[in-house]
């Protein structure tokens, strides 16, 4: 048997069935308009031929799987979908207990509910294409393949570094759900969403998780129940959606660096056996107190993010820090003015000297020194006998032959 043509789809040669002496082999789809959108019309299909077809290729002229199209295949092993499928539907592969290669094209732009559910075991996905899988609007989490999967080729080359393509702006819910191989997870500074679901289940010890500054939101469940040591979440993250980070087996510690984040309460909630710090930033303790009274004992200043840098001119005086400074505690200042120099002010306008300074931002800090040998003081008489004392502008000045020095702290009297 070389061909057979099922009445039931449009198009000629709507299948070509390859036979080997003992049993079919594989199946191709030829359409251009193939949609199978019920499990009884696939039925027929197998009543015909039973389950002995293994393999099936969709060509490229098919632009969508109907809904339980290869529903209870038990004898699929292996298909590969068309470069031109644009969506595939509900049930569409329920409960194919054998299949164990599926290649995904990157035209792929929706999958419909339980379209890969429960029952599956899928050993290896190939992907065209990163960055249009993390386009896909996956219905729920089964309709995303990877919820069986054992282990994930990109181009040929298996997945466990997982970087963020640059184009993508949103990862889409369940891109990377119950994926288990993942040591490593990275976001280009473009991100500006992470959804739903996105990496529930997965990850394998991975160390630390750096949610970049154009992240806006984190999706309910986004990292529930990963294998992720740190999390760092950027400064413009403004929402973070229910049990966002619950239950992670291995978290250690939570950064926050923006203040003014939302957080719901239940977001880290689960094993907290490990769990020893969440750091959050500068002033904001009591907030995060309020909204996480369960974690009272954890919450804490975050480490300084930021620098405090001084500056002078090293003619004149240096810049000095007395100890190491964390955020929010108190840096204490001094600068320090070389013989015949005395310290004036500070760039933004202080005079006190040494100083304190709650480091909460990055900051620069120039020190500025006045001489103490001046210039010739206009209505001073260099013919006066000197020393000669001369008080003016709130200064008492002595003249030296042609020079006029300064008496630094002296009283006017």
């Amino acid at each position: 048997l070389e061909k057979f043509c099922l009445p039931f789809l449009s198009g000629p040669n709507a299948f070509t069935i390859i036979s080997s002496p003992s049993k079919l082999i594989s199946s191709s789809y030829k359409s251009t308009c193939i949609i199978i959108e019920d499990r009884e019309q696939f039925a027929r299909f197998k009543d015909i031929f039973g389950e002995q077809v293994i393999e099936y290729n969709v060509g490229d002229d098919v632009s969508r799987i109907g809904k339980e199209a290869f529903a209870n295949h038990l004898q699929m092993e292996s298909i590969t979908i068309g470069k031109n499928v644009r969506s595939i539907g509900r049930n569409a592969f329920d409960y194919c207990r054998k299949l164990e290669r599926l290649n995904m094209p990157s035209s792929i732009q929706e999958i419909e509910v339980d379209a890969f559910t429960t029952g599956n075991v899928c050993d290896t996905l190939y992907i065209d294409d990163l960055s249009a899988w993390c386009k896909i609007k996956f219905r729920n989490i089964s309709s995303n393949p990877m919820e069986n999967i054992d282990r994930v080729y990109v181009k040929g080359e298996l997945l466990t570094n997982l970087t963020i393509p640059e184009d993508v702006t949103h990862v889409e819910d369940y891109a990377f759900v119950y994926y288990g191989r993942l040591k490593s997870i990275n976001f280009p500074s473009n991100v500006q969403s992470i959804g739903k679901g996105v990496f529930m289940h997965s990850g394998s010890n991975v160390d630390t998780i750096y949610i970049p500054e154009s992240v806006v939101s984190v999706g309910d469940s986004a990292f529930y129940h990963t294998w992720v040591k740190h999390f760092y979440i950027g400064e413009n993250v403004t929402s973070i959606g229910t049990a966002a980070f619950g239950n992670n087996m291995d978290m250690e510690t939570v950064t926050i660096l923006n203040g003014a984040l939302s957080v719901e309460e239940n977001a880290f909630d689960g094993y907290k056996w490990k769990f020893t710090d969440m750091y959050v930033p500068c002033g904001t303790l009591c907030r995060f107190l309020q909204m996480l009274p369960n974690y009272s004992n954890k919450l804490k200043y975050a480490a300084s993010p930021y620098s405090l840098l001084l500056y002078a001119d090293e003619t004149q005086g240096v810049g000095s820090l007395s100890s190491e400074f964390n955020s929010c505690e108190a840096a204490t200042i001094e600068a320090i003015p070389k013989e015949s120099y005395d310290f004036d002010h500070w760039s933004d306008g202080v005079t006190e000297n040494p100083r304190e300074i709650i480091v909460d931002a990055d900051i620069e800090l120039t020190a500025y020194f006045r001489s103490l040998v001046g210039t010739d003081i206009e209505d001073a008489y260099t013919n006066d006998i000197i020393p000669h004392k001369v008080l003016q502008d709130g200064q008492i000045y002595i003249l030296r032959g042609d020079k006029t020095y300064t008496i630094t702290g002296a009283e006017i009297k």
